[in-house]
């Protein structure tokens, strides 16, 4: 990954529930402590969680703000203004967390993308160029963020969801039915958004999580171009 030396560095995970994002990112912490190097995790819910509406009173948000909700008008009826905060909150995150250098690495696994996903949920998004001019404002490509897709098949990830102890997310509480087709709309959600992220310019890597999740942390490390000290 080019820049990835400059630290902080910011790793965001995206990807159907069960794709993996937790235990890549867990497993990529421990790796990276391992080196000797301090790694961040919990630094939005810490800081910037509470206070979205904070964000009006900074007007160099305002533009992507505005961006964002020309988007949203293409939507179905919502609440979104509360999630475009949050949205936002986190490119605000990202941009203090560069400047702070209090920890080497932030590892985010419901980050930037995963909002863009809340916003829709159950329908897809539509496909627009306002989405681009949205995503373009942020200017993620001045940021040190690494965005890791975690690609999963839909019915591998209801298979996983399924197997493990409910967190009480929405996607678990749903009927089978329902639930396979939000998971469907959901996977064509990320194919699209990704394809725009990509062309903003941003670092990505392509990960399929479809048979192992613990593999792809090998490609990540390698991607990242660090050398772990010790085997986890």
């Amino acid at each position: 990954m080019e820049g990835v030396d400059k630290r902080p560095v910011i790793i965001e995970f995206n990807g159907l529930p069960g794709s993996g994002k937790t235990t890549i990112a867990r497993a990529l912490g421990n790796t990276i402590e391992s080196m000797e190097m301090s790694v961040s995790y919990h630094y939005y819910r810490h800081n910037y969680q509470m206070h979205p509406k904070s964000l009006l009173l900074t007007p160099k948000y305002i533009p992507v703000v505005k961006a964002l909700s020309d988007y949203v008008k293409l939507l179905p009826k919502g609440q979104y203004m509360p999630r475009i905060l949050s949205m936002v909150n986190f490119l605000r995150m990202y941009r203090n967390f560069t400047k702070d250098k209090k920890s080497d690495f932030l590892l985010i696994d419901q980050g930037i993308i995963q909002s863009f996903i809340s916003l829709s949920h159950q329908d897809q998004l539509t496909k627009s160029p306002r989405l681009n001019k949205a995503i373009k404002s942020m200017h993620l490509d001045t940021l040190p963020v690494l965005f890791v897709n975690c690609h999963v098949r839909e019915n591998i990830s209801n298979a996983r969801i399924m197997s493990r102890a409910s967190n009480g997310c929405r996607v678990e509480s749903m009927t089978e039915e329902i639930r396979h087709r939000t998971l469907k709309t959901q996977e064509e959600n990320f194919s699209y958004l990704r394809e725009v992220i990509k062309e903003s310019f941003a670092s990505y890597i392509d990960i399929n999580t479809d048979n192992s999740v613990d593999d792809s942390l090998g490609i990540v490390i390698e991607r990242m171009g660090i050398t772990p000290k010790k085997v986890i």
